[in-house]
């Protein structure tokens, strides 16, 4: 991994996408490592450095496991806050919604998607057939496991060969699995009658942002009533249908706009957006920047972290 700039942090700004990650300053890192499988990139790594950053309410699609060096990430999940301080491992679950506040913070994120943890559950437990698996609470206390994700972050930046940093892996994902989490042998009526049909609705809408979606049409394809469908939608995470389209769009314009040579009528209407005025202000809403501005800033190199400021509490989306 190549070195971190440390660059200007003392105000606070919102990326709460995930999408964005991909165009952060140069103090946010974010790249796909294969593990087990070649060309199977199932390993999300993220390393940031000086982080004074607000992320609002967002969920993740992988089970991430996060280590913090240096400073303070206040963490809003699950109905409560918690203060994580250096030495401390956070855990966060397939789409839990939840918040981050960070102030001059330094940490790394590794993330794995949920098979990998199950695939080991079976093979610790070979009379059960687990079917879920999550983590038991956010922040953990683990003093081994810390400093073998430490060790493992240590060779990811050298030259380690495959087989050592396979079984560093292996090691602290089995200690996760046995100590951490929880799982479960057949999948709850719950989880198959609203969990499976939101992640439904969800990739729906990231399939489809491009056109007009109703309500009925997301209702429809998971055989839930309208009002059932967004409010276990946003239940799961954190922000209504609508609101998670116009996410969608927001990002998709994003990657639109660094190809310099598209115009932002196009974008506007490739990404869903019924008009140009529409596009540049629900744009600016979400990103702190005009299309225009976020163009040049590309052009730049970098998102500058001065963006704007961003109160501590989700923006109404």
């Amino acid at each position: 991994m190549s070195s971190i700039q440390n660059v200007c942090r003392k105000r606070k700004t919102s990326f709460p996408e995930e999408a964005l990650r991909e165009i952060m300053p140069a103090n946010w890192q974010d790249r796909d490592i294969s593990y087990e499988q070649p060309n199977d990139q199932c390993m999300k790594l993220i390393q940031a450095k000086d982080i004074t950053n607000y992320f609002s309410k967002h969920v993740h699609e992988k089970l991430y496991i996060g280590i913090i060096q240096k400073g303070v990430r206040r963490m809003r999940y699950r109905g409560s806050s918690a203060d994580l301080s250096p030495g401390q491992i956070f855990l966060l679950n397939v789409d839990e919604p939840h918040e981050c506040d960070d102030d001059d913070l330094n940490l790394q994120i590794i993330g794995f998607p949920e098979r990998i943890f199950l695939q080991i559950a079976r093979e610790i437990n070979l009379k059960s057939a687990p079917q879920t698996i999550s983590f038991s609470k956010l922040v953990a206390t683990d003093r081994f496991l810390f400093s073998e994700i430490t060790s493992l972050l240590s060779l990811l930046d050298s030259n380690a060969s495959r087989l050592t940093v396979e079984s560093k892996i292996n090691g602290i994902l089995s200690r996760l699995v046995m100590r951490h989490t929880t799982w479960s042998e057949t999948l709850p009526e719950k989880t198959l009658s609203f969990t499976a049909s939101v992640r439904l609705a969800k990739e729906y809408v990231q399939e489809n942002y491009a056109r007009e979606i109703s309500l009925g049409d997301l209702a429809q394809l998971t055989g839930l009533t309208p009002y059932h469908l967004s409010r276990i939608f946003t239940a799961t995470y954190g922000m209504s249908p609508h609101q998670y389209l116009t996410h969608v769009r927001v990002e998709a314009a994003k990657k639109l706009l660094t190809n310099l040579d598209t115009t932002l009528s196009d974008v506007a209407l490739n990404a869903g957006f019924y008009d140009h005025s529409h596009f540049c202000r629900t744009f600016k809403r979400y990103t702190g920047s005009t299309p225009r501005e976020f163009v040049e800033q590309h052009k730049a190199g970098s998102i500058p972290v001065t963006m704007r400021e961003t109160r501590k509490v989700p923006a109404t989306r």
